[in-house]
Protein backbone atom coordinates (compact mmCIF):
# COMPACT_ATOMS: atom_id res chain seq x y z
CA UNK A 1 0.00 0.00 0.00
CA UNK A 2 1.32 3.44 -1.30
CA UNK A 3 -0.14 5.26 2.05
CA UNK A 4 2.32 3.63 4.81
CA UNK A 5 5.53 3.90 2.63
CA UNK A 6 8.74 4.76 4.34
CA UNK A 7 9.72 8.87 2.77
CA UNK A 8 13.73 9.44 2.14
CA UNK A 9 15.49 12.35 4.29
CA UNK A 10 15.93 14.32 1.01
CA UNK A 11 12.07 13.94 0.41
CA UNK A 12 11.29 15.15 3.94
CA UNK A 13 14.13 18.33 3.53
CA UNK A 14 12.23 19.63 0.28
CA UNK A 15 8.31 19.59 2.36
CA UNK A 16 10.54 21.31 5.07
CA UNK A 17 11.74 24.41 3.18
CA UNK A 18 9.85 27.25 2.93
CA UNK A 19 10.09 30.01 0.28
CA UNK A 20 11.56 32.95 0.66
CA UNK A 21 9.24 36.05 1.59
CA UNK A 22 7.64 38.17 -0.61
CA UNK A 23 7.70 42.19 0.06
CA UNK A 24 4.35 43.06 1.31
CA UNK A 25 2.02 46.42 1.01
CA UNK A 26 3.34 48.81 3.86
CA UNK A 27 -0.51 49.10 5.34
CA UNK A 28 -0.77 45.06 5.21
CA UNK A 29 -2.06 43.05 7.63
CA UNK A 30 0.56 40.37 9.45
CA UNK A 31 -0.99 37.70 8.84
CA UNK A 32 -0.60 36.03 5.76
CA UNK A 33 1.13 39.65 4.52
CA UNK A 34 4.13 38.02 2.75
CA UNK A 35 1.29 36.00 0.69
CA UNK A 36 1.33 38.09 -2.75
CA UNK A 37 -2.86 36.48 -3.13
CA UNK A 38 -3.07 38.46 -0.14
CA UNK A 39 -1.92 42.12 -1.76
CA UNK A 40 -4.51 44.84 -1.68
CA UNK A 41 -4.78 48.26 -2.71
CA UNK A 42 -6.42 50.37 0.23
CA UNK A 43 -5.96 53.87 -1.07
CA UNK A 44 -7.33 53.38 -4.94
CA UNK A 45 -7.36 56.93 -5.82
CA UNK A 46 -8.82 60.37 -4.70
CA UNK A 47 -11.57 61.71 -6.12
CA UNK A 48 -11.41 64.48 -8.47
CA UNK A 49 -14.91 65.98 -8.75
CA UNK A 50 -16.27 69.73 -8.57
CA UNK A 51 -17.86 68.74 -5.12
CA UNK A 52 -14.39 67.34 -4.18
CA UNK A 53 -12.31 70.06 -5.08
CA UNK A 54 -14.57 72.83 -2.96
CA UNK A 55 -14.18 70.54 0.30
CA UNK A 56 -11.07 70.28 -0.60
CA UNK A 57 -10.69 74.34 0.74
CA UNK A 58 -11.89 72.97 3.64
CA UNK A 59 -9.00 70.61 4.64
CA UNK A 60 -11.52 67.81 3.30
CA UNK A 61 -10.46 65.51 1.04
CA UNK A 62 -12.16 62.21 -1.07
CA UNK A 63 -10.55 59.39 -1.86
CA UNK A 64 -12.02 55.86 -3.07
CA UNK A 65 -10.73 52.70 -0.90
CA UNK A 66 -11.09 49.38 -0.52
CA UNK A 67 -14.37 48.66 1.16
CA UNK A 68 -13.44 45.83 3.04
CA UNK A 69 -10.97 48.51 5.10
CA UNK A 70 -12.26 50.53 8.26
CA UNK A 71 -11.71 53.88 9.13
CA UNK A 72 -8.60 53.89 11.45
CA UNK A 73 -7.09 51.80 8.85
CA UNK A 74 -8.23 54.42 6.04
CA UNK A 75 -6.59 56.94 9.03
CA UNK A 76 -3.26 55.39 9.24
CA UNK A 77 -2.76 54.69 5.25
CA UNK A 78 -3.56 58.43 4.24
CA UNK A 79 -1.34 59.41 7.28
CA UNK A 80 1.49 57.77 5.58
CA UNK A 81 1.06 58.05 2.32
CA UNK A 82 0.27 61.99 2.36
CA UNK A 83 2.61 62.77 5.79
CA UNK A 84 -0.74 65.21 7.31
CA UNK A 85 -2.67 64.32 10.82
CA UNK A 86 -5.70 63.11 9.92
CA UNK A 87 -8.89 64.58 12.63
CA UNK A 88 -12.03 62.71 11.35
CA UNK A 89 -12.81 59.93 8.11
CA UNK A 90 -16.19 59.83 7.60
CA UNK A 91 -17.15 56.81 5.13
CA UNK A 92 -19.88 55.55 2.73
CA UNK A 93 -20.62 53.06 0.04
CA UNK A 94 -21.44 53.48 -3.54
CA UNK A 95 -25.21 52.10 -4.29
CA UNK A 96 -25.90 49.22 -6.41
CA UNK A 97 -26.40 50.39 -9.78
CA UNK A 98 -29.73 48.92 -11.60
CA UNK A 99 -29.19 47.28 -14.89
CA UNK A 100 -31.15 44.87 -17.27
CA UNK A 101 -30.38 41.91 -19.69
CA UNK A 102 -33.09 40.79 -21.91
CA UNK A 103 -35.82 41.88 -19.98
CA UNK A 104 -34.61 40.68 -16.68
CA UNK A 105 -34.08 43.59 -14.20
CA UNK A 106 -31.16 43.31 -11.43
CA UNK A 107 -28.55 45.23 -9.74
CA UNK A 108 -24.86 45.70 -9.95
CA UNK A 109 -22.84 46.03 -6.91
CA UNK A 110 -20.12 48.59 -7.91
CA UNK A 111 -17.85 47.71 -4.44
CA UNK A 112 -16.72 51.16 -4.24
CA UNK A 113 -16.26 52.65 -0.94
CA UNK A 114 -15.47 56.49 -0.83
CA UNK A 115 -13.80 58.39 1.90
CA UNK A 116 -13.68 61.62 3.21
CA UNK A 117 -11.09 62.71 4.98
CA UNK A 118 -10.12 65.62 6.94
CA UNK A 119 -6.88 66.90 7.61
CA UNK A 120 -5.64 69.04 10.53
CA UNK A 121 -6.22 72.95 9.83
CA UNK A 122 -2.90 74.54 8.09
CA UNK A 123 -2.14 71.23 6.38
CA UNK A 124 -2.86 70.52 2.33
CA UNK A 125 -2.62 67.13 0.44
CA UNK A 126 -1.67 68.07 -3.18
CA UNK A 127 -4.12 65.72 -5.39
CA UNK A 128 -2.34 67.03 -8.31
CA UNK A 129 0.49 69.43 -9.44
CA UNK A 130 -1.08 73.03 -10.37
Amino acid sequence: MALFTKKTADEKKVKTQKNEPVLAHPGAKSSGANNPKNFEIRIQKPLVSEKAMMLAENNTYIFMVNPRINKSEIKKEIEHIYNVDVVKVNTGKISKEPTSFRGISSSKSVGIKKAMVTVKKGQKIEIFNK
